[in-house]
């Protein structure tokens, strides 16, 4: 999905996905993190991540809301 919002929980960090359904965030420091996913007509979804390096990767999948 292209333009849904991806938050840290906790921190002001905020992005949006690209038109591949990609995002990133630079400069997050290691340790455990909510991300949280919010899209029109989809239900909001929290994921906790544990980053120990530059360079992680997370597969977000959106349910549709009833």
């Amino acid at each position: 999905l292209v333009g849904v919002e991806v938050k840290i929980e906790g921190t002001d960090m905020k992005t949006y996905t690209d038109f591949d359904g990609n995002f990133s965030f630079n400069n997050v420091k290691p340790g455990e993190y909510k991300v949280v996913t919010s899209y029109i007509s989809y239900q909001k979804k929290t994921d906790v991540v544990n980053i120990f390096s530059k360079e992680n990767n997370l597969k977000v999948k959106l349910e549709a809301s009833n």
